[in-house]
Formats: C-alpha cells, structure tokens, sequence
C-alpha cells in the first residue's frame, strides 16, 4: 500500500503527482493549486500483474524522508 495517502504534504508531492497519473486515475486536486516540491529518498515498488489478456501496474511509495504522517489527509470513500 502506497503510504502517501497518509501523509500531510499529499497535494504538495510532485512524485504522488506522477503515481496519480501513472494510475490513470483522476486526480483529487487541481493541478494549478499545487505547490510542487521533490520529497527526499522516496523508494517506490512496482507490482506488475499480468493475465492471458493484460499486464497492470501498481506503484507504490513504500518509504519517504519528507513524509509527515497525518492519518485523515486522504480520505477514500
């Protein structure tokens, strides 16, 4: 699981930016608002599952330096 979801920086990350779009998903804010900043030593895994008709992707931020822990950041509905 992506960790950046709990984090307070979210709409700020330049890199939780580019997993949103990597996922092809909408992203949950607009990208005029964002002020953009690099967060330091981020590790990110790549899960790739594939089927007799299509390869999928999952990224996911495992460990940051800038992550500020804030549990109701994002919320899924």
């Amino acid at each position: 699981m992506c960790i950046c979801v709990n984090c307070d920086l979210l709409v700020f990350c330049s890199l939780y930016q580019t997993i949103e779009i990597l996922h092809k998903e909408s992203l949950s804010f607009e990208l005029d608002q964002i002020v953009e900043f690099e967060p330091r030593k981020s590790n990110i895994i790549v899960n790739i599952n594939s089927s007799e008709n299509s390869i999928k992707h999952e990224w996911d931020v495992i460990s940051c330096e800038s992550f500020v822990l804030n549990l109701s950041k994002y919320n899924v509905s």
